[in-house]
């Protein structure tokens, strides 16, 4: 029979059932985050929306309508964002790795939709809700590859800092849920985060067995959690994934003295820097500075390659 990671995931789980009743799978909770979870979050949230600048700076000679930056300003306000840390021991060690994730399609396919949206991107409006794991004409297989190419555009991989892109799904064994026939939550930020962390187990780069300390700027959906429970068994790895409370649509009195209120002032803070972060960053004012800035260090290359031409035609000035 193939041995496939669906394959493999059976075998793991009918494993999982006939072990033991001392053998215990790895088991992750998930449980309302506050306080320090959207400072965590800031910078991967800011990371993904610079990369959304630079992309659509470099996709586009002229500058965009001002409805195509209010559409992609809503997108990456809208994205859901994880960062997962993986802590395992290796050689006498303990190490952690964190992975990067947020939720949607490659950068080029979500400025592409911006750009030939009618209108530029609809009503002009920027929702606070949006996710950009929106639907998308392009095939799943060319998605991944553009996103693959896009590492340029975030912070560097390190050997403990790592961007979690799209992997395809018939490499892992983690599934997502279809709802009406469409894999809608293939493109989730905990999904994508996991599947690396379950790629570098396949390829020997971390052990099974380590911990998982997961922190997500949104209420993880029903998908995930199934993710995340396929994850701690196959992966018998334990922890805890801290989830944010996005506030409820009709305000409420609150003391903020329970667990819920202070998450779901957690999730407003982080949205509301989020928000102020897109709009300095996704601009025309923003882009014409860079415009301006890249001409200028082109103006000043262009002068100092003229300067060593006239040192090479005068010659012997050149040797003295």
């Amino acid at each position: 029979m193939t041995n496939t990671p669906r394959y493999r995931a059976l075998i793991a789980s009918l494993a999982l059932t006939l072990a033991p009743m001392g053998a215990v799978a790895g088991t992750i909770t998930i449980e309302t985050g506050e306080g320090n979870v959207s400072a965590l979050l800031q910078r991967d949230a800011f990371a993904f929306t610079d990369a959304v600048s630079q992309a659509l700076f470099d996709a586009t000679n002229a500058a965009p309508t001002t409805q195509v930056y209010v559409t992609l300003r809503s997108k990456v306000q809208g994205a859901t964002i994880a960062r997962i840390e993986y802590t395992y021991e290796k050689n006498g060690k303990t190490i952690t790795r964190v992975y990067h994730g947020h939720s949607g399609h490659s950068l080029q396919t979500m400025i592409e939709k911006a750009l030939k949206r009618p209108g530029g991107g609809g009503s002009g409006s920027e929702s606070a809700t949006s996710d950009s794991s929106g639907g998308s004409d392009i095939a799943e297989a060319d998605d991944i590859a553009r996103d693959a190419s896009e590492g340029r555009f975030y912070p560097p991989d390190t050997e403990f800092d790592i961007r979690a892109p799209k992997l395809p799904s018939e490499s892992s064994a983690l599934e997502s849920i279809d709802i009406g026939g469409r894999d809608i939550h293939a493109w989730d930020a905990e999904l994508k985060t996991l599947r690396r962390i379950e790629a570098d187990i396949e390829r020997n780069i971390v052990p099974r067995g380590g911990r998982i300390t997961g922190y997500v700027s949104k209420t993880v959906c029903e998908s995930c959690r199934h993710a995340i429970e396929q994850f701690a068994k196959l992966a018998d790895a334990d922890g805890t994934v801290y989830e944010l409370i996005e506030p409820s649509p009709v305000p409420r009195a609150a003391d903020g003295r329970t667990l819920l209120q202070r998450s779901q002032a957690s999730s407003a803070e982080l949205l509301n820097l989020r928000k102020t972060y897109a709009k300095a960053t996704l601009s025309k004012d923003a882009h014409t500075r860079l415009r301006e800035g890249k001409t200028e260090r082109f103006r000043a290359v262009e002068a100092l390659e003229n300067e060593l031409k006239k040192g090479e035609v005068g010659g012997d000035k050149c040797l003295d």
